[in-house]
């Protein structure tokens, strides 16, 4: 039974671990020792992409489905979002714990102005200055798009 329960709770925590957010924190993690870092997210995917879109939490449903194009499989309100295509489909998306009080542990926080609620980025413009920062609660990362 312990075996068992050990192998759950190993399946559990590396099916979390493969999400983009916790692979861009692990990138980091193991290239940005003492300064910024460059993340190229076509690095980072195994599966075919030409766009990604980053939402923030307070995204409404109806924006989300107009900019992208479609419905993500999974949509939970007040969550951040990433979003993947490939020729006008989703490919990919998933879902970010959100605290409305503040950053969330382990947090990737991408460079979109304050007065929208998302960010696209082409495959090849998807490159990022990266750099670990401190807060209250622990680290999160902070990624701003290099050459816009």
């Amino acid at each position: 039974m312990k075996i068992v329960y050990a192998l759950m709770l190993t399946t559990i925590f590396s099916c979390k671990r493969n999400n983009i957010e916790s692979k861009i924190a692990d990138r980091v993690e193991d290239i940005c020792t003492s300064s910024s870092c460059t993340i190229d997210m076509k690095n980072l995917t195994d599966f075919s992409w030409d766009k990604m879109y980053v939402f923030k939490y307070t995204a409404p449903q109806d924006e989300v489905i107009n900019v992208v194009g479609s419905i993500p499989e999974r949509f939970t309100e007040f969550t951040r979002k990433i979003i993947f295509t490939s020729n006008g489909k989703i490919v990919y998306s998933e879902e970010g714990q959100t605290d409305i009080s503040g950053l969330v542990k382990g947090e990737v926080v991408f460079d979109i102005p304050d007065s929208v609620n998302f960010k696209s980025y082409e495959i090849e413009k998807a490159i990022f200055k990266a750099d670990k920062k401190e807060f209250e609660r622990g680290y999160y990362y902070e990624l701003t798009q290099i050459g816009e």
